[in-house]
């Protein structure tokens, strides 16, 4: 197979100069162009924050839940990722990006406050 290099773990890697140089390139822009986005577990949901971001990723906050500081695009996706996490996690910074997850939870509730179940 080509194109197939093996790691220290004897895991296989695919690759590909096109696509290399293509996330390379992207990786220069993103440093500046991506926000910090600071989200906040509860203690009881830990383990989502564990399994999505690592272990290593989490912060002790005083109050007994999780802090994860991470730097993502701000797009359709990590809107989407973060309502898929539920009542488990809030948006702490940037506030911008608090309040357009705030809005679209807003949004779902309507859709189930009006029973209209067919």
């Amino acid at each position: 197979m080509k194109g197939l290099e093996v790691d220290r773990e004897r895991n296989f890697i695919r690759r590909d100069p096109a696509t290399e140089k293509q996330v390379e390139s992207k990786r220069k822009l993103m440093p500046s162009d991506v926000p910090e986005v600071v989200l906040r577990f509860r203690d009881e949901a830990r383990y989502l924050a564990e399994e999505w971001f690592g272990i290593e990723e989490l912060l002790p906050a005083e109050d007994g839940s999780w802090l994860v500081k991470k730097a993502y695009p701000e797009n359709e996706w990590l809107y989407s990722f973060i309502l898929s996490l539920g009542h488990h996690v809030e948006v702490l910074e940037p506030q911008h990006l608090r309040e357009i997850i705030a809005n679209r939870a807003k949004k779902i509730a309507i859709i189930y406050k009006n029973d209209k179940a067919t």
